[in-house]
């Protein structure tokens, strides 16, 4: 075996100082190995202590080989790396725990464990020593910093920490699988749910407006000789998309419900539209401000011949946006049978003159009428051989008839 190996089967048991002989150790260390210079109180255990290192004595300093310092530094590592914690038998801790529990009096323990008792205390009792108060004190509180050590020990164990000299958080391949399969499982399965139900919100909220909207068509139709809401003449023929503009825009006719108070801005507000408006019109506030903060689409009213209120076939006067006039706005080609944005594209809540509110998963109804488009336009898309990519509206166009159903803008 060389001299760089480890020791083989060593048992090494630490063994320390008693805390008088440790500070006679010091004071003897301070005092150069002078016993005389100790003070007195120390002076009989440096004594004792000089006289154990004074074995050690071997005359002059002999010349060593380097190679054996190393190596016996070597093995002073390695004994402080690899203490052995040797355990009690079961026994032996049932005996100490009952002799605990006795005071320290063996004849108090049960008799199974009395024998192995009495043992333990006279191992014991080899460590009584004379204490004064200090001494104690200083005892005391080594060792509830000991136990308070191996607390915070055990709690560190716990955290994780980032790794050194990284300020990110460590983590195993394992771990940032599992969080990836989690992440998937959301998208899968709980992100649609989650979709679903707000989606269903959505459509119960938009009914409920729609519904109160409905009162508002009532009550100006009862006012205005069963006509539909107006804000200027909208002859046919004439822009109905200019948005600001009351005489050249259909979404001003709409707002006539809000201006009158017929009806209140969040009754004509879907929540699936983030950006409708839902304030308070201002005084003298004709139509809205932007395409955006409108959030229904209403039957065109520039017109040669406007549906009347008291139509006696039910007919459909507003809807959610409409996805074909969006397009338009941004001179874009369009899809003549999507469905409303409000909604993400699976449908639109629709309005008829009866007072229901359905919900149409296509933009035409049963009839065959798309409630985008007016019924020339239609008849064009028909013949196109890609009937889901139209050129866009000119936004003078009419409907057709009373019936002919065309929601703008």
């Amino acid at each position: 075996m060389s001299q760089t190996d480890p020791p083989n089967d060593a048992m090494i048991v630490p063994h320390d100082l008693c805390v008088q002989d440790a500070r006679a150790l010091e004071a003897l260390c301070e005092a150069g190995f002078d016993c005389a210079r100790v003070p007195d109180e120390l002076r009989q255990r440096a004594e004792r202590c000089a006289a154990v290192l004074g074995l050690l004595g071997c005359g002059p300093t002999p010349t060593l080989d380097e190679s054996l310092i190393d190596a016996t530094l070597v093995r002073v590592a390695w004994a402080s790396r690899e203490q052995v914690e040797i355990d009690m038998a079961p026994r032996d801790e049932d005996a100490l725990e009952a002799l605990v529990a006795a005071g320290f009096d063996p004849a108090k323990c049960p008799s199974g464990v009395r024998e192995r008792a009495a043992k333990h205390a006279a191992v014991l009792s080899s460590l009584d020593v004379s204490l004064s108060s200090t001494d104690r004190e200083t005892l005391v509180r080594h060792t509830l910093a000991a136990v308070q050590a191996n607390i915070e020990s055990g709690e560190s164990r716990l955290r994780m920490d980032p790794a050194e000299g990284r300020s990110r958080m460590s983590f195993r391949w394992a771990d940032m699988i599992s969080v990836a399969a989690l992440l998937l499982i959301a998208s899968a399965v709980i992100a649609p749910m989650v979709n679903a139900v707000r989606g269903m919100s959505h459509q119960s909220g938009c009914e409920a407006g729609l519904a109160t909207a409905f009162n508002g068509f009532s009550s100006y139709a009862n006012d205005y000789r069963e006509s539909l809401p107006l804000a200027s003449a909208s002859l046919a023929g004439s822009q109905w998309m200019d948005i600001g503009h009351p005489e050249h825009s259909n979404s001003a006719n709409l707002f006539t419900l809000l201006r009158e108070k017929y009806a209140q801005s969040g009754d004509l507000a879907c929540p699936g539209n983030a950006s409708a408006y839902r304030g308070k019109p201002a005084q003298g506030m004709m139509d809205w401000t932007c395409s955006d903060a409108i959030s229904y689409s209403y039957q065109n009213q520039f017109a040669p011949e406007r549906v009347n209120w008291k139509q006696p076939k039910p007919f459909v006067i507003l809807a959610d946006r409409s996805p074909v006039i969006a397009r338009v706005l941004r001179h874009e080609w369009f899809n003549p049978v999507a469905n409303s944005d409000n909604h993400q594209g699976r449908g639109q809540k629709v309005l008829v003159s009866n007072g229901s509110v359905v919900w149409m998963r296509t933009p035409v109804t049963a009839e065959g009428d798309n409630i985008w488009l007016p019924k020339p336009f239609e008849d064009l898309v028909a013949k196109l051989q890609n009937p889901t990519r139209a050129e866009p509206l000119h936004g003078n166009e009419s409907p057709a008839g009373k019936m002919d159903v065309f929601l703008t803008p």
